[in-house]
């Protein structure tokens, strides 16, 4: 419940934020935004959506230019690839075949990956102000932890 209603209140904050910022360029906006979030993430004390938002805001004051459309930048640096982020080819690690212990911390890597991407999803329905898009984000994202949880568990 208390996530549900600081998931409300952000996005009452993001709907009020972006009137407030209308007049500003792309760039100011953006950074604005991820300010806003940080706010929010300092308060409830969310340090791994913290440091996220600060690496965040970092690339867009080095990258951001006001006449760039946004069209296909994202703030967290995925490109959309079917790269891992730790380098992981897919290809098998030892020469004699499977390994259960590399193949579970491969799958616990996978699911986590996926949660950052629900949660990269979340928030831009929450910026885009659409709370039928935010609702079936939150869901996702939800179902993703539950299948983190699940990879862990085991």
């Amino acid at each position: 419940m208390k996530k549900l209603s600081s998931l409300l209140l952000v996005c009452v904050a993001m709907v009020f934020s972006s009137n407030a910022t209308a007049g500003r360029q792309g760039c100011e906006i953006k950074k604005s935004k991820i300010k806003t979030q940080m706010e929010y993430a300092k308060r409830y004390g969310n340090h791994n959506r913290l440091a996220g938002l600060e690496r965040a805001l970092a690339r867009v004051e080095a990258a951001c230019s006001d006449g760039y459309s946004g069209a296909s930048y994202r703030l967290d640096g995925y490109s959309g690839a079917s790269h891992r982020l730790d380098g992981y080819s897919g290809a098998s690690h030892r020469l004699d075949g499977y390994s259960g212990a590399s193949h579970r911390q491969d799958k616990i890597q996978g699911k986590e990956d996926k949660v950052r991407r629900r949660e990269i999803e979340l928030d831009r329905a929450i910026a885009s102000g659409d709370m039928e898009k935010v609702r079936n984000k939150a869901h996702k994202l939800n179902e993703a932890k539950q299948e983190l949880a699940e990879a862990r568990r085991w």
